[in-house]
């Protein structure tokens, strides 16, 4: 089973599971919607719905002052963006190197996009 990894901001816990989904549960509903992966679909989905995406081991995850949320998708060797109006899945940007065999970590600390 996989680590939980958590973010959270002043409405919403985001959550990592061991289905490699990143899910929001509501602070005040307790409500849960999947943002982003899904088990059933080999594609990175690249400019597609996240919720269709199939997630690579992903690492670690927070949200930006809109509420965009992004991943570090590690065997994948990416980081994404999760839109948060259109629910579209893209790469962030960074310079495309690897460091230790993990690009995902390196492209969101690199591009200046990890905390």
């Amino acid at each position: 089973m996989w680590e939980i990894n958590k973010s959270f901001n002043a409405s919403e816990l985001y959550s990592i599971d061991h289905y490699l989904a990143v899910r929001t549960i509501e602070a005040i509903s307790a409500a849960t919607t999947t943002v982003a992966g899904s088990p059933d679909d080999d594609s990175s989905c690249e400019g597609g719905l996240a919720i269709n995406a199939r997630l690579n081991v992903p690492l670690d995850i927070f949200p930006d002052q809109e509420r965009n949320l992004f991943i570090a998708d590690l065997l994948n060797y990416s980081g994404r963006k999760v839109d948060k109006v259109t629910g579209t899945f893209t790469k962030v940007p960074g310079n495309g190197t690897t460091w230790n065999g993990c690009q995902s970590s390196t492209t969101l600390h690199r591009s200046g996009l990890s905390r």
